[in-house]
């Protein structure tokens, strides 16, 4: 019984190898024999054709619902992303519209650091997205508009409009390729 178990664990390493390797059953076989076990490309290939395994599907069904599965979370994780992406862009247009609608006379320091926030929270959204081969710029066009409406606005305070430029220099230097 213990042999048995060790038989099915070890031709799951193998599957899981071939599988890693492309279902290339040299590669598969050279890359298991970097690890320390000797299997031949025959017996992967024997394997390949007869081994029905514990769910009695062939080693090319078992990696095709596998490479399925993996797809379906990717999508479902990529959704969610896209999701919460679209939310902060909604959020960032309408804290831009409230501060465009301010007079310029009045500066809100909370709602300027609220879009400074969804700014930042964009451009992490996007570096995640970016990873995963999706491609969206929404952060630096929140940065320039806030860096307009800056100009437009008479503020006050140095210590606020200097520790806000910085902020800004920081982050557009981060994201700039």
């Amino acid at each position: 019984m213990a042999r048995m178990n060790y038989d099915l664990e070890f031709r799951n390493l193998v599957w899981q190898t071939w599988r890693k390797c492309g279902r290339n059953a040299a590669e598969a076989e050279r890359e298991l024999q970097k690890l320390g076990y000797t299997v031949t490309r025959a017996q992967i290939g024997l394997w390949i054709k007869q081994d029905g395994g514990d769910d009695g599907l062939t080693w090319h069904q078992r990696a095709d619902r596998a490479d399925a599965e993996e797809r379906r979370a990717k999508d479902a994780v990529q959704s969610a992303r896209q999701r919460t992406l679209a939310g902060l862009l909604e959020q960032k247009e309408r804290y831009e519209n409230y501060l465009r609608q301010l007079p310029s006379s009045e500066f809100d320091h909370r709602a300027a650091g609220v879009l400074l926030s969804i700014g930042g929270k964009i451009k992490d959204l996007e570096e995640s997205l970016l990873k995963t081969g999706e491609v969206m710029y929404a952060a630096p066009e929140v940065i320039k508009e806030f860096l307009k409406y800056l100009q437009r606005q008479n503020i006050r305070d140095a210590r606020i409009k200097d520790a806000v430029m910085q902020y800004i220099d920081g982050f557009l230097q981060e994201i700039s390729p």
